[in-house]
């Protein structure tokens, strides 16, 4: 593996950033139950969560105040736990 150089703040973020990015592409293999609007095959988990991301990205302007899109994900309910 060859060395990240110097000029990087922090080479340990760096190393948990590309872990993170590795991570977040296996959710391309994770396929939902939950169909394409085209009828065919079923969405997977990368692609909801990129259709998620734009919509909140778009849609911020009509949010309320206090809104940060920074922290949205941390801030959304997760249903699982309802």
């Amino acid at each position: 593996m060859t060395a990240i150089p110097e000029f990087f703040p922090s080479q340990e973020r760096l190393r948990q950033q590309v872990e993170f990015v590795l991570e977040i592409d296996r959710l391309k293999l994770v396929n939902r139950k939950t169909h394409l609007l085209s009828g065919g095959r079923a969405e997977n988990s990368a692609e909801h969560s990129w259709h998620i991301a734009v919509m909140a990205m778009l849609l911020a302007e009509h949010a309320g105040e206090g809104i940060n899109l920074g922290t949205c994900p941390e801030d959304a309910p997760d249903s699982r736990h309802r």
